[in-house]
């Protein structure tokens, strides 16, 4: 009785402690949506950071890593999804982060919390329409006549602090 007792509490342990790095997760992934539409939608995209002669030397495509924004305030927002440790990211555990700068991306911060790691192949921002639609091409027509919209795809994984659990006896 005692062992079958002692193998019910462990993995009622084990449980809790992923029921909490998945509750972690959530949240986490929930604040950085959050705040990048918060910017999307008070702000708009920096359509001059993107293009062969970018401010930033991104081209917008159907899976960016990095989003540009000017924010309500003018100022020049990025968001990078960072697959190296130190280039901001926290620790090897936090490996690729979401990065954050409004300096133009002088300095970058993690949005990310330590343990939780986007996955870098299915993780991207979408930025549609490809041109941007409040310029005007040759014959004075808009270069897009599509609304701008930003698609965030993100697949974020957390380590879950466990505990060894010894094997099964019986």
């Amino acid at each position: 009785i005692l062992v079958a007792c002692s193998d019910i509490f462990l993995r009622t342990q084990r449980a809790q402690y992923s029921a909490a790095g998945l509750q972690r997760l959530q949240d986490d992934v929930r604040y950085v949506v959050n705040k990048i539409t918060q910017d999307i939608h008070t702000g708009s995209i920096d359509y001059s950071c993107y293009g062969a002669v970018g401010a930033c030397g991104e081209i917008v495509s159907t899976g960016n890593a990095l989003l540009a924004l000017t924010n309500a305030q003018g100022r020049k927002m990025r968001y990078k999804i960072e697959g190296v440790t130190i280039n901001g990211c926290l620790n090897a555990n936090s490996t690729p982060c979401m990065l954050v700068s409004d300096d133009e991306g002088a300095t970058w911060q993690s949005v990310t919390q330590e343990g939780v790691s986007l996955n870098l192949l299915k993780s991207t921002f979408r930025i549609y329409p490809q041109k941007n639609p409040f310029e005007f091409d040759a014959q004075n027509k808009y270069l897009s006549n599509e609304q701008p919209r930003v698609t965030i795809q993100l697949e974020a994984t957390a380590k879950i602090k466990s505990e060894r659990i010894p094997p099964r006896l019986g």
